[in-house]
């Protein structure tokens, strides 16, 4: 399906939620990432994904219907291919569809996705661990902890160095390299992660404060409740 919206200026958020309202009033935006090329692409609490371009609307459908349950994760890498995970797992823009990815190995649910310096693509999961998606979609599941096995994984994040930061819901923040260490002195009720650019600190925040990493240790720097105190820049320039 295709619905025309009027001009969109892409780095305008404000007229993309006001033309994105117009052209589909029974749908709510609730993720919008830019690719390289121009194109804005869209999450929906439905389900649907949809892609901006000169101002149009496409509803880009899945090839086996719209899955259901939550509103899916997306990741938009630099070469422009289109992640998308959901309740059954994980997907791909290949023209104007959604095709699976991984169908029979990952088949739970992808909660976060991460594109990495190698070109690899990692997923999260909600009780089945962390998968590794090559570029030509072969898809393996990568060693780690049963605490990370069997926990929600709701944010990766790749640091300068090449090291993932694995967020996994009240069982604490993980780093893995070679294997997985959880990183002490840091609560289990992590909800964000963000890497300093200009510096390189990496800072996590939850629900008692805000925390620094010195030393593979995590220091509290900021008290407070996440939900109404200090909060993280999603960009990684400030905290």
């Amino acid at each position: 399906a295709s619905t025309n919206g009027s001009p969109v200026n892409d780095g305008t958020t404000h007229l993309l939620a006001y033309s994105f309202r117009q052209s589909t009033p029974h749908a709510r935006r609730t993720v919008n990432i830019a690719d390289q090329f121009g194109t804005l692409w869209l999450t929906t609490e439905q389900s649907h994904v949809v892609r901006v371009r000169d101002g149009r609307f496409d509803n880009i459908p899945y090839e086996n219907g719209t899955p259901g349950g939550s509103v899916p994760v997306m990741e938009v890498d630099s070469t422009g291919a289109v992640w998308v995970g959901t309740p059954e797992g994980l997907w791909t823009v290949r023209g104007d569809r959604l095709i699976r990815v991984g169908r029979g190995t990952l088949d739970a649910p992808a909660t976060a996705l991460v594109r990495r310096r190698d070109g690899t693509l990692w997923v999260g999961t909600a009780g089945a661990g962390v998968f590794k998606v090559t570029n030509d979609l072969q898809v393996s599941k990568v060693v780690t902890d049963p605490a990370i096995e069997g926990g929600f994984v709701p944010h990766l994040m790749e640091d300068a160095s090449g090291v993932l930061w694995v967020v996994v819901v009240n069982r604490g923040l993980w780093s893995l390299r070679d294997h997985a260490l959880r990183v002490p002195g840091v609560p289990s009720s992590v909800v964000n992660l963000v890497q300093v650019r200009a510096t390189g600190a990496l800072y996590a925040e939850t629900h008692a404060g805000i925390y620094r990493f010195d030393s593979g240790v995590g220091v509290l720097v900021r008290p407070g409740s996440s939900a109404y105190g200090a909060r993280l820049w999603s960009d990684g320039d400030a905290v």
